[in-house]
């Protein structure tokens, strides 16, 4: 097996794809420079013949802010894995915050956040003759390209429910007052909870409510 061409460039020297599908996310963003600020460089970057980004534009980018200036680039036809190996981490190392298993979860979830596509690109794509129909299944792209239209998703799934956007309530009582509740409830009529409380409520008689701060002194004084 011939030894490997192994060659160190400046990371400001490879270039990025300008046609990058993953318009990539904020929070995307974000985790990725998380991660190289606890952890360093993990896992490589792809480039071409010509140094231009297959993958890991962003890495790129965000190692450069990271101030890693270095690449070490191993040059392959790719009929050999070429793997990173981390000297300074230690799967088995006992710490429950063990650097090394938090970088896989770092590695892992910035991938997974980090990904939105770009419709347009894709588009371009498409119609430039690149397949891509080992990649997406049957109706996938149609997403990205041409998502449905608020009338189309309600041709298919029905009218929301408009108290789907009613807010909740959600408070922490004494069991005798959540008694009182549950005894209130059991009694008061409607077709649910918010039917029933509802009527609950219409049948009490709230007193009003003086805001202190719009009180007279006199007027403090007589209701103390």
């Amino acid at each position: 097996m011939p030894e490997p061409k192994v060659v160190v460039t400046r990371l400001d020297s490879l270039q990025d794809d300008s046609k990058n599908a993953n318009q990539g996310t904020e929070r995307g963003q974000y985790m990725l420079e998380k991660s190289y600020e606890e952890a360093g460089a993990g896992r490589g970057i792809l480039v071409d013949r010509n140094g231009k980004l297959i993958a890991g534009n962003k890495s790129r980018a965000t190692a450069i802010l990271a101030g890693i200036e270095n690449a070490i680039v191993v040059q392959t036809d790719g009929t050999e894995l070429v793997v990173t190996q981390r000297t300074d981490l230690d799967l088995d190392d006992p710490d429950p915050n063990n650097p090394a298993r938090r970088l896989a979860y770092w590695d892992n979830r910035t991938s997974e956040v980090g990904l939105e596509w770009d419709p347009d690109q894709i588009r371009a794509d498409l119609e430039a003759g690149l397949n891509l129909a080992t990649m997406f299944g049957e109706g996938e792209l149609s997403l990205f390209l041409d998502p449905p239209s608020l009338d189309d998703l309600a041709d298919k799934y029905g009218e929301p429910d408009p108290r789907a956007a009613w807010p909740y309530i959600r408070i922490q009582v004494s069991p005798e007052t959540h008694e009182l509740y549950e005894s209130l409830m059991s009694q008061a009529a409607g077709e649910d909870n918010a039917a029933k409380l509802d009527r609950i409520l219409s049948a009490v008689q709230v007193p009003d409510i003086v805001d202190p701060l719009d009180e007279t002194e006199d007027e403090r004084v007589l209701t103390a």
